[in-house]
Formats: C-alpha cells, structure tokens, sequence
C-alpha cells in the first residue's frame, strides 16, 4: 500500500505526497487547495490510500483521515505539522502490525484448505506447484487475497485481443440450499491476448507462455461457481482447467462480480496503440478446433453481444473454407438486410471475427454496400499484419475522408508485396482522402498494378497528387478516373505521368466533365505509345477534329489497341469516316472492339451510320476495312427503321463480327407493326448469313422497343442458325406466340447457350411455357428472367409457383452447364465489351440470386436428397421412417397450433429472413425457428426439390378416376413404400392443422393447393393445361386427408 514502508516513513510519506501533487499538476494542487483544508484531505486521502484499505481498516483509515487535515493545516515547518507527521507515521505502524497478522492467519489457513492441483498438458515436462514460474505449464487452486481478488479484475478489463469465449456461467448449490440453480447464462465475449496463471502464493501474467496452439480462439466450456466450497472452476475446450478457491463465499461473489463485470463490458474494437503487441513467434490457439470453427464461435459470440441473429455468415465461411476460396465478399457474408443498423451490427461481427484469421483470402470485396465511415473502419480494423489481401475493393461504400486514415494504416499494415489492386470507387472522398491514401501508399512503397478511383468528386488538386504517385509507380497497368471533374489543369498533370507508365494496359478518362483536356492525354500516348495499351474508354467527353486525329494516329501506330469506347462524344459523320479509315489500315486478324453508342445523328443530319459505311464499303481498297471490328455497339444512336435496316445489311459483309448491340435504336413516333416485321427480317438475314455472329442484343430501352413483330422474326432464323450463343431480347413486350415460337425454338436449337428475356411483363403461363422450353433444352445455361418472376408473386399460391418455375428452371441451367465446350475467346471478348450484361452470361452458381433467394447451389446440393440417403425415425402407424427433418419441422408446426392460419396462408416471410431460418433448419437448429411461416415454407421447399416427387409416378388421369370411384387408397399403392408414408405423414399433418386451426373449407383448398406445386412433377404439369393438372391433384390431396380423418 501506498502508506506502508520501510525505515523512515515520515520521509517516504512526504515525498510521496509531494510526488502525488506533482503528477496532478497545477490544477490538481489549485483545486485541492481552494475546495477548503476538509475536502482537501479527502481528496488526498482517495488518491493516497488504496479502496481495500479503507474498507479493512476503517477505524484506522478515520484516523489516517484526520491525521492528513492536521498536516495539511499545520503552517511548513512548525513544530505542529511534524507531530502531525509522527502522527500518520504511528498509524502506519498499526496497520502493517495488523495486516502481517493477517496475512499469517492466511498461510494457516492454506494449509488445511483445498489445494488440488490441475496440471494442463503442452506436450513440455511437468512442473511442480512448488516450481519457480519459468514456463507456464500448470495451474493449482489457490486462496486469493483481496489484492488478487482486484487484480483479477483489472486483469480482466485490460484483455484486449485473443477471443475467450464462454459458453456458459453455472451455479451449482448443495441440495435444498437457495433453491433451485439459476439458468446458465448466455454466452459472453473478452477478448485477451495474456493467459492467467495462479499459483499458491501469487497471482502471475506470463505473455510469452510457450504453448503451441492453432488458432486465435480459446472456448471456455464452463464457469462454474460451487457455493459448497467456496470454489470457481473454469473450463476451456483444449482441457485447460483453472480453479480459484476463497475463503468464504463473501470472497467468491466478490470475485464472481468482478468477472461478469469485466466479461460484459467489452469494448468493439481499441485503438492500435493501445493494443497488446504479441510475440509473432508465440500463437494463442487451441489444438481441437479448426480455423472455421474458431472463426463462426467467435461471430456467434458477438452476435450474441449485438443481440442479433447469425444470418448466413455461418454457412458463408463454411463454404469458403470448404472449397477453398480465395475471395472474400462481404456483401454476400452479410446477406439481405433492410435494417440498415442491424447490417452494420453484422459487419462489425463479422470483421471482428475475422481479425487474425483472414490470411487465407488473396482478395477482398465491399463493395455496393451502405457501410460508411463506421464500415470502412470496421473492416480496416479487420486487416492486420497477418493479411494477405492482393485484391481490395471498397467501390459504392458510401465512405468519406473522415475513414480514409484509418482503411490507409490498415492497408500499409499488410505485407508490402502483397497488395495489386486497389478500388475505391462511388465514395465522396474528395481531394483530402485521395491524398491522404496516396501518401500512405507512397511512403509505405505499395507498388500497384491496378488502381479504380472513379465518382470520388476528385478536382485539379486530386488529379495533381494521383499524378505524383502514378510517376513512382512504374507497374501500374490499369487505371480508372472516370466520372471526376479534373478541368485542363488536372488532365494535363496526368498526361505528364502517362509517358512513364510502360506497363499500361487499360485506361478509362470517360465523363471528365467541362473542360477536360483529352487532347494532352491523346498527344501524350501518341507519342509515347505504350506497348502493352490494349483498353482505352473516352465516352461522354465531346471530341473535335484535333482529338479525332489524335485518336486516329493512336490507332495507327499501336498494335495492342484493341478496346475503343467512344460512347456519346458528339462524333460527326467526318469523324466517324475518319475512324473507319484509320481501322481499314490496321494489319489483318487484329479484333477489334468499338463502342459508337449514344451517337445519334442531331435534327440536321439524317444519313450518319449508314452515309458513313456505304462511303468505306464504296472504295474497293477500304472495303475489308471493318473486317478488323469483332465487337460493335451501335446502341441507342436513334436510328429510324430504313436506317437501321441498311446498317444491318452493310454489316452481312463485316467478316469477323462477333458482338453486335443495336439496342434501343428505333426513333419514337415513326415505328408500326410493318417497320419492325422488315427489321426483324433484316436481322434475320444478318443471322443467316453471317456465321461468325455470336452475341446479338436487341434488348428495348424505354419506349424505343423492337416489339413481337421484330423478335418473332430474329426467332424463327434462329432454326437454322448454328453460330448464334447469346441472345438479349429483354424489355421488348413479347406475347404469347413469342413465347410459343420460344419454346420450340429451345427444344431444337443447340447452339444457343444464354438467352434474356426478363422484363417483357410476362404472364405466369408465359413463364411456364418458356420453362417447358427450358427443359427440353440441351445447351441453355442462363437466362433466368428473374423480375418477370417476382412480378407474378401475388399471393402464396402464385409465389409457390413462381419458386417450382424458378427452381425447375435453375435444375436445368446446372445440368447444362456440365455439357459442351466453353469457348474461351468469345468470354475474353465479351469481358472487354463493357456494355454487354456480362453477369448474365456467367455460370448459373453465380447469377440465380435475386429477391427469391434461389441458388443453384442450394437447389441442387442441399435439400434435394434421396429419401433412401436420409436419416429416418420409424413410427408405428407408416410402413416406412420419416425423415428426421420433417418431422422436426411437423413438430414445431404443430407447436404454433392457432396462428397457422394467419401466418401460414396470408403472411409471407422476407427473403432475407427465410434465408436465415434455412440456414438454421440445414444446420439442424430447427427449435430455434420461431415464425410459423418460415416452417411452413421449408417444408413446401423441401417436398418440392425431392429428385422424385412425391405423387410423380401417378398420373392425372388415374388421380381424376380415383377422386370419383372413391378409390385413392389402391392407387396410392403405387407410390412406393417410402414416397407413401411420406405422403401420409404429410396428410395426417394438415389434418392436424384443421383440428387446432379449425380452417374453412376454403382456406383447406387453399392449403392443398399450395401442395400441389410440391409434390408432383412440374414438367409434366407445364406439358398439359396447367390449371386443369393443378384442379386435379388438388382434388386428390383433399380426398386422402378425408380419407386419413376417418
């Protein structure tokens, strides 16, 4: 204690008095001074005398008080202050003679008291307890005095960074005392990097323990608190056991306190400096569990402290693991969240979780998500020295200067060599946090390759600092400043930087705003020509003559540039001559892709395109010259009808041509029924004779649609095309002959890989004969009209029967995708054709993820299981077992009892919420779904994605003639041993329902008919008159629950 010492305490006390004042500084002494002599000596009396002392000795701490007034009063140097003195120094005599007694009365005590010994195993000699702390290899239970008893306590507030995590705080009593034990609690999180270690006579924090370990996650199974003898024992996974004995159970709940204090109030994240600093050659981990694990108990700790749910983090992470994923995506690891404050919850957790533990990922993506500033610095604090992220992309954050310090110390706390790629697109960070990041890339030497700042409301002054990086960063390959406002200055400073950069590959300057000097950009690599510029985008910048020129000696002397997007810059039928000559000198075999959309001719010219073309096609020596164009996008130019037909046939002589784009290209006002019949006929004609054509995109914008007139014409050449993969007939307003047309189309074509026929407004029948053309299709990977679907869902029943559609239809994809050959050229081509719907053509994994939460792996890896390969229970009253998951489900249906009816038939549960409980009805937590909706609805999905439905091998006629001879228990006969206890046990459940419920008969109908769409083939009700097939199945439903009440 401060007041305790040895030889001349007076002197000791003086100084430590003068010392305390000192330390408090001026104010402290002013404050102490002008409060009054009374208040004074309390203040110096807290400050000097430790809170156990006062609480122990509170006759003597009385004395000690007064004493201290009476020094404080006394004039310096009197006779009065010395006695004052003498006085303190008498009283500390007394109390270190009373605490010397006490602590013998502690060492007699220790003898005769609990002192069983835990030894934890480190694969490391034992050590006995009697053994000098070189290596922290055992644990025995000791009797803590009140010192300890508090250094526990303040132990415990400054852990700061490994996860401790408790399962479980028990308190066990003896029989018939204090009544029943209370509940376990919930879990609860600290987060340390030290390990207690209590010995007999002390209480010892060892930093540098030598346990090897594997992760940065230690489970604590147990705290155990035995009120019998005075005892806290606490568990951890990797068989680690600490026991802490006190004298009295006064003591345990004091140190009781002290623990749950200190345990729940947890701080989210600490600064750098004020975090532990571990040893990189020592790794607190735990041998039993593995990195996942580790990771989802450590987020489920913290879930638990947000009082949020798990979400589809669990599951994410699982997968990542599992298949060894490189790429990190935040956004999916969150899932659909409307609650913006419950998603920064989750990514807190998340990023949390993850510290320590994201070194197997190379890239990380967060982008397109509301995170902000406190996102941004959730996720910085996620990186730390032990990442290894290549790849980081923080585009559409909504983050600002105010977090670019903190995501810029994070980066540079990464391995140097590691970083490549770097967007930080779509967030207001301005001229500040762009220098602010480029300096800490500049004197960290991070040499990127690959660097995306567009929308960032970047000015001259942020061009000028990203031009003084650019020059120290010679590896540098692409670049994206788009969408800023750089005036002439900040192109020029650029421009200047441009000619070091020998390793650029894409540039995209596109919508620089007034004023922006493309010309000294274009001058710049004229002159310089770098070797390896394959990707250069200008769009939405008006170009004149001088950058005409500029970019037509570009194109003369680079032989890498492959990629020219010119969208909407005002060219003029001169400037689009001058291009196609300058293309027509280009050596042969070069591919070519030119982006001319958004050019419209204005109100004064109307030849434009076509003038253009017939005037290079006319010269026999420039009428190869567009041969050297595999891409083309002549999208929304406002062509009219006779225009648009002669571009079309100027192009049957373009040899190469593998993309083509004409949407939107039909001038409002003057399109009929007559126009689009010879469009879609000069399509045709384009399809038919151009073999090399693989992509064409006649997708609608706005009011500017081709119509069923044009389609159904570009359709039927589709029966003798063999070259055409990728058709976009999006937003054109198809009807019910297009969709016939469709489906015949599909079942004989096997070419066709990705189709697009979302938003035409389609009808549920419309949707349900173009999956009947889906699954006779043998090519078909995607295309999945994924808005028309959701617009269909009005109810319950038509949203069960846009999930078969969806699920049938995604079945299909899959099994597609294993078929044929990929060619690899034409995705490498349709990758740099930016305009292009490039998601849409990617593998159906990756694409079937909308408001329905379908996946197609989910439909086809996770409930579609053979009921022979499921784990069943045998009840008495069916011939076979009942899977264990249905009957779980069953179970918590029928718990819920009354509201089935209001939560089952009227209310539909949220995509993201349903999600969720799928995860906790995968993961075998069904109890833990509380809505009756949620339940209702896995089991609809589960009967829906059997491999073989449940009623598949009765046919509708035979159902028709059992519900009217009243003879549906022979047929049911023919549904197999286990497809019918299934089906009984299904019957018996609504039948169940109807008691508790009491349903009208047309809410019964209603709950049989949304059956329907589960238990029977989709394909051959989509063969026949639908409505009819979905009568009669409904029909029998409702005879064999009749039958199953009797």
């Amino acid at each position: 204690y401060p007041v305790m010492g040895a030889g001349t305490q007076a002197e000791r006390f003086k100084a430590l008095l003068v010392d305390t004042l000192a330390k408090g500084g001026p104010a402290v002494a002013e404050e102490a001074w002008a409060n009054g002599w009374k208040e004074s000596s309390d203040m110096l009396f807290q400050l000097l005398v430790p809170y156990e002392m006062r609480q122990a000795f509170s006759k003597e701490s009385a004395e000690l008080r007064d004493a201290l007034a009476k020094v404080l009063l006394a004039e310096p140097g009197s006779d009065e202050r010395e006695r004052a003195w003498n006085a303190t120094e008498s009283i500390q005599v007394k109390v270190e003679q009373i605490m010397s007694h006490h602590r013998q009365k502690e060492d007699e005590t220790r003898e005769g008291m609990f002192t069983e010994k835990v030894e934890i195993s480190t694969g490391e000699e034992e050590v006995n307890e009697n053994s000098i702390l070189s290596k922290d290899v055992s644990v025995s239970a000791s009797l803590l005095t009140d010192s300890e008893t508090m250094l526990i306590g303040n132990v415990l507030k400054d852990l700061k960074q490994t996860a401790f995590l408790c399962e479980r705080v028990h308190i066990s009593t003896a029989a018939g005392e204090n009544g029943v034990p209370e509940k376990p609690k919930r879990r609860l999180l600290v987060i340390t990097e030290l390990r207690i270690s209590c010995f007999r006579e002390r209480l010892v924090l060892n930093h540098l323990s030598p346990v090897s370990l594997t992760t940065f996650l230690i489970d604590i199974i147990s705290v155990e608190v035995d009120l019998r003898f005075s005892m806290i024992r606490i568990s951890s996974a990797n068989g680690d056991v600490l026991y802490i004995s006190c004298i009295n159970n006064l003591q345990l709940a004091s140190i009781m306190d002290a623990l749950l204090h200190s345990l729940g109030s947890i701080k989210v994240g600490y600064p750098p400096h004020d975090r532990v600093q571990f040893s990189p050659q020592y790794s607190i981990t735990d041998q039993k569990m593995g990195p996942c694990d580790a990771i989802v108990k450590t987020f489920a700790a913290f879930c638990d402290k947000f009082e949020i749910s798990l979400d589809v983090f669990p599951s994410y992470i699982q997968a990542c693991f599992t298949s060894q994923r490189k790429t990190l995506n935040l956004k999916e690891a969150i899932g659909t969240h409307t609650d913006h404050r419950k998603q920064s919850l989750v990514l807190s957790a998340i990023c949390q979780s993850l510290r320590h533990n994201s070194s197997n990922f190379s890239e990380l993506i967060a982008s397109f998500m509301p995170a902000g500033d406190p996102g941004i610095e959730a996720i910085s604090e996620m990186i730390t020295q032990d990442s290894s992220f290549a790849s980081i992309d923080i585009s559409q954050t909504l983050c600002s200067m105010k977090s670019m310090r903190s995501f810029a110390a994070a980066i540079t706390r990464m391995d140097l060599l590691q970083l490549r790629c770097l967007n930080i697109s779509g967030n207001p960070i301005g001229n500040r946090g762009l220098s602010i990041l480029l300096s800490a890339l500049g004197e960290a030497s991070i040499l990127l390759e690959a660097f995306a700042c567009s929308r960032c409301e970047l000015s001259e002054q942020g061009f000028e600092s990203l031009s003084v990086y650019l020059s120290t960063t010679v590896r540098i390959a692409y670049l994206d400043v788009s969408s800023n406002s750089p005036g002439k200055r900040g192109l020029i400073s650029l421009s200047g930087c441009l000619e070091v950069l020998s390793n650029i590959e894409r540039i995209n300057l596109s919508n620089s705003g007034q004023g922006a000097c493309i010309a000294a950009v274009l001058q710049t690599l004229l002159q310089a020509n770098p070797p390896r510029l394959k990707w250069l985008d200008i769009s939405q910048n008006k170009l004149f003559s001088e950058e005409v020129q500029q970019l037509s000696g570009l194109i003369t002397v680079s032989e890498s540039l492959s990629h020219i997007s010119l969208s909407k810059c005002k060219l003029r039928e001169a400037d689009t001559l001058v291009l196609l000559e300058t293309i027509s000198c280009k050596q042969a075999g070069l591919k070519l892709t030119l982006n001319l959309s958004k050019n419209g001719p204005s109100q004064k010219e109307t030849t434009f395109w076509t003038e253009a073309f017939r005037n290079v096609l006319k010269n026999p020596v420039l009428q190869n010259s567009v041969n050297n164009i595999s891409a083309l996008n002549l999208s929304n130019c406002r062509l009219n009808p006779e225009q648009l037909i002669e571009v079309c046939r100027h192009l049957q002589s373009v040899y190469p041509l593998t993309i083509l784009s004409l949407d939107g290209n039909l001038k409002a006002g003057i399109f009929n029924r007559e126009a689009a019949t010879r469009i879609g006929s000069a399509v045709a004609d384009l399809l038919n004779k151009k073999e090399s054509l693989k992509v064409l995109s006649l997708c609608g914008t706005g009011s500017s649609r081709f119509g069923p007139a044009c389609i159904n014409q570009v359709l039927d050449a589709l029966y003798k095309n063999a070259s055409l993969t990728s058709l976009i007939i999006s937003n054109n307003g198809l009807n019910k002959s297009s969709y016939d047309l469709l489906k015949q189309v599909l079942s004989t074509n096997t070419i066709l890989q990705n189709i697009d026929v979302d938003n035409n407004r389609a009808s549920l029948h419309a949707l349900g004969v173009f999956a009947s053309g889906v699954m006779k299709s043998c090519s078909l990977r995607s295309g999945l009209p994924r808005n028309d679907l959701v617009n269909c869902i009005t109810n319950e029943r038509s949203r069960d029967l846009v999930e078969m559609l969806s699920t049938l239809i995604a079945r299909c994809f899959h099994e597609n995708s294993s078929r044929g050959t990929v060619d690899r050229s034409l995705e490498s081509l349709i990758c740099q054709t930016s305009w292009l719907p490039i998601g849409k053509f990617r593998s159906p994994g990756s694409i079937i993820q909308s408001r329905l939460e379908i996946s197609e792996s989910e439909v086809v890896h996770k409930f579609g299981v053979d009921l022979a390969s499921l784990d069943s229970i045998d009840l008495p009253q069916y011939e076979s077992g009942i899977p264990a998951a249905l009957i779980a489900l069953g179970n918590r249906i029928r718990a819920h009892g009354g509201p089935v009816k209001k939560m089952a038939l009227q209310t539909l549960p949220s995509p993201s919420s349903f999600h969720s409980a799928k995860g906790l009805f995968q993961s075998g937590h069904t109890d833990d779904i509380t809505e009756i909706n949620h339940c209702v609805q896995l089991l609809k999905e589960w009967l829906r994605q059997m491999p073989i439905p449940l009623l598949s091998s009765l046919t509708l006629e035979e159902m028709h003639a059992a519900v009217t001879d009243n003879s549906e228990e022979t047929l049911q006969d023919k549904l197999g041993v286990r497809h019918r206890a299934v089906f009984e046990w299904l019957c018996d459940l609504i039948k169940d329902l109807l008691r508790s419920d009491s349903l009208s008969k047309p809410e019964f109908h209603i709950l049989s008919m949304q059956l329907t769409v589960c238990v029977y083939a989709a394909s051959t009700m989509l063969d026949v008159d639908f409505d009819r097939s979905v009568q009669t199945i409904t029909s029998f439903i409702e005879s064999c629950i009749k039958l199953r009440s009797k």
